[in-house]
């Protein structure tokens, strides 16, 4: 009798960090669906737009090149370890690019994944940094100051 026990014991713990990992991925949907109420409709209309339009071959997902591109149309120009890090953590693994080589296949984002990492790069921003990358864009010269000829060029 004591197998029997010890089998349904083994099985009551699966159950339980199955039901754990439920709740976990039902918890963090819930908080990504939070931050995405955040920002405004226009804002997540660009996202929308950005995967999409960088999305060449419309699958649904992007790969490297598509997400920084993607990632650069919306303000965000990150170094190459930081957006192979986000492929790493929130992308996939597709069929290797390299049929000859198929040690290293490709990471693809999907769109709730690049929808997700964008929100919290977007809700991160400081607004004054904001500005002063605006301000910086006409101050010619770096002379502090946005004078009318700055204005017009």
């Amino acid at each position: 009798m004591a197998p029997a026990f010890g089998a349904s014991s083994s099985q009551q713990q699966r159950e339980n960090q199955r039901l754990e990992r439920e709740r976990e991925r039902l918890e963090k949907e819930r908080l990504e669906r939070e931050e995405q109420n955040q920002l405004s409709e226009e804002q997540r209309e660009e996202i929308r737009e950005a995967f999409m339009l960088f999305d060449l071959d419309k699958d649904q997902k992007i790969d490297y090149h598509e997400l920084k591109v993607a990632m650069k149309a919306l303000g965000f120009d990150l170094p190459k370890a930081e957006i192979l890090s986000i492929l790493q953590t929130h992308g996939s693994a597709s069929e290797p690019a390299n049929p000859n080589n198929p040690h290293h296949p490709r990471l693809l984002l999907p769109f709730t994944q690049f929808q997700s990492v964008m929100t919290q790069k977007i809700l991160a921003r400081d607004p004054r940094d904001e500005i002063l990358r605006a301000f910086e864009l006409f101050d010619e010269g770096g002379k502090g100051k946005i004078n009318l000829n700055d204005l017009r060029r």
